[in-house]
Parts: structure tokens; sequence; C-alpha cells
């Protein structure tokens, strides 16, 4: 069985806990899942987004099998960068699709982030965002991650992202797919969420794919 596990992570400033709680827990969380699916040949990938005037605006590690390869390309990212609330969801997801999933059964995509896209559909009115007049195209990027056939894990700890929620979710639901949200509780940390969360949701679809 072959799978693939993709983070996309929100990098700007209010991140940097989660950031490294990516870079100290994947080698647990991949090792929990190949325990609990010995004949699963896994591959890791990320991207790192932040918004549309930062720099780096994205970093991207490519999908691989070696968990060394994938720590080494993690440890230089930092959370940097972020004005308004609203931040590069949607290139973010674009460069999500730019990554080669080939033909693989089981594909995990987990969003982790504080801050809704930009563009008024996105988010309520509340939400500070200096590019509302965008945000038409990620309608269509989640439908191609619905015909990607990717899961879509969204951690939520921030009620800024519940509009975003609702409206992947309605993209996911019109080809009968559901799109699945952990929310952080009260004695969790980012590194016990991601690292219990990411196994249980890529054993859980190993073993559904497997029905």
């Amino acid at each position: 069985m072959k799978a693939k596990c993709c983070f996309l992570i929100d990098a700007t400033g209010s991140m940097s806990l989660w950031i490294e709680a990516a870079k100290t827990q994947t080698r647990k969380i991949v090792n929990d899942i190949l325990e609990l699916n010995p004949d699963t040949e896994l591959e890791i990938g990320a991207v790192f987004y932040r918004d549309f005037y930062d720099t780096p605006r994205y970093d991207v590690i490519p999908f691989t099998k070696d968990i060394q390869e994938f720590e080494q390309a993690m440890a230089p990212i930092e959370a940097s960068g972020g004005m308004d609330t609203c931040e590069d969801v949607a290139g973010g997801m674009l460069r999500v699709l730019d990554m080669d999933w080939a033909d693989e059964k089981v594909r995990n995509l987990f969003l982790i982030t504080d801050a809704p896209p930009h563009g008024r559909d996105w988010h309520t009115i509340d939400v500070s965002d200096d590019y509302q007049e965008t945000g038409d195209e990620l309608w269509d990027i989640v439908r191609r991650l619905v015909t990607y056939n990717i899961q879509l894990t969204i951690l939520r700890f921030s009620d800024d992202v519940v509009k975003m929620i609702e409206n992947m979710e309605k993209i996911y639901q019109e080809q009968k797919k559901h799109v699945k949200v952990v929310s952080l509780g009260n004695h969790q940390t980012p590194e016990t969420m991601l690292h219990r969360e990411v196994s249980r949701q890529v054993s859980e679809s190993i073993r559904e794919s497997q029905i």
C-alpha cells in the first residue's frame, strides 16, 4: 500500500509553535503510521505558505520516503511575515496540487492555520482582509483537491476559520465526501495534537482503502 501525507502550514508570525511541532513530531508520526501499517510505503511532504508580499512566500518540501531528508529541509523554516488576519491559503493549496501525488490510493492533506483565506466569501466581516476582492479561485482549487481524491483534514484552533471550513465542506459534499475537522482541546499542545491526529487520520485512511 502506497500513501502520501502532506502538511499545509500557515508560516506567518503567529504559527511558530506549530512549525516547531512539525519539526519535532514528524519522525514520531511516520514511525507510528508504519508500526500500525507495516505494509505501507509512506511519503511525506509539506508546503509552508505566508502572504502575498512576504518573502519567501512559500517553502515547499517535495514528497520523500527519507524522514531525515524531510527534517533537514524543514530545519531552516521559520514563521515570518503576515500583516492583516487573512493569509494566502489559495496559493498554498496550488503548491500542494503541483506536488507529485502520482496514483497512490491514500492521499492525506493536513491544513494547519489560525487564519482564513483572503476574499469576503471566506471569512466574517470582522476579520481584517487587505484583499477582499480576491478568493474566487479558491473554490475551483478545493474542487481540484476533491478530484485528486485528497482527504482534507483541518486542524482548527481559531474561530476565524469557521466560514472557510463551511465552504470547503460544501465543496467536498458535492462529491459525497467530507472535510475532517479536529479542534484543539483544553489540554492539548501543538505537539500532542499534531502527533496524535496525523497518525490517526492517515492510519484510518489506510484502513478505509483496504475495505
